[in-house]
């Protein structure tokens, strides 16, 4: 494979288990970010109804139920992620694939798989820990950027202001404070900032 900077990795998945479906949802909408050099772009499965493959229909893959497909000279694919614990497939594509073709094995991924899953919990749980004690206090909390978009808020400042959510979060805070298009610099009035 070339290492050009611009150069992606097209990725096939064989598997088409719940796993594949997760990957899928979790995954995919970031692979449309410029940093991200890598593509999920086809997902082989024997089965036509698994999980897998109706999640990757929906989100308008390739789909296959012929993994071998992958190894065509036409078939863009650089990296072959499997997904299904089955050694025979395993070792079937390793002996069959064109050198170019790398492959990301299941024990493997499902290492990193479980480590990114545990770590996504912890920080879920952290986050609802910060917003239990964060809505907790009496006290109106506003927390501003240093160019004045109101980036969070308490449920206190909510009750107390008369807002939502929706209506103060992302905008301005003398938009919201004072109702003024420009930054606060009347006299009466001490910007917080």
């Amino acid at each position: 494979m070339n290492s050009k900077k611009e150069d992606i990795i097209n990725i096939g998945i064989v598997g088409g288990g719940s796993l594949v479906r997760d990957v899928l949802e979790k995954t995919y909408s970031n692979y449309h970010k410029k940093e991200v050099r890598a593509k999920i772009i086809a997902v082989a499965d024997k089965d036509p109804s698994s999980p897998g493959i109706k999640k990757a229909k929906e989100l308008g893959l390739k789909v296959t139920q012929d993994y071998h497909d992958f190894f065509l000279p036409e078939s863009p694919i650089n990296l072959i992620m499997v997904l299904t614990p089955e050694q025979e497939i395993f070792d079937d594509i390793l002996a069959a694939k064109p050198d170019h073709i790398r492959i990301l094995a299941y024990h493997v991924f499902d290492t990193f798989w479980r480590a990114s899953s545990l770590d996504e919990r912890r920080l879920r749980n952290q986050k609802e820990e910060f917003e239990t004690i964060f809505n907790a206090i009496q006290d109106v909390i506003v927390v501003i950027t240093p160019d004045r978009e109101i980036l969070e808020v308490n449920k206190a400042f909510l009750k107390t202001m008369g807002y939502s959510r929706e209506q103060v979060v992302g905008r301005k805070c003398h938009d919201v404070f004072q109702n003024l298009p420009e930054p606060c610099n009347r006299g009466d009035f001490m910007c917080p900032l």
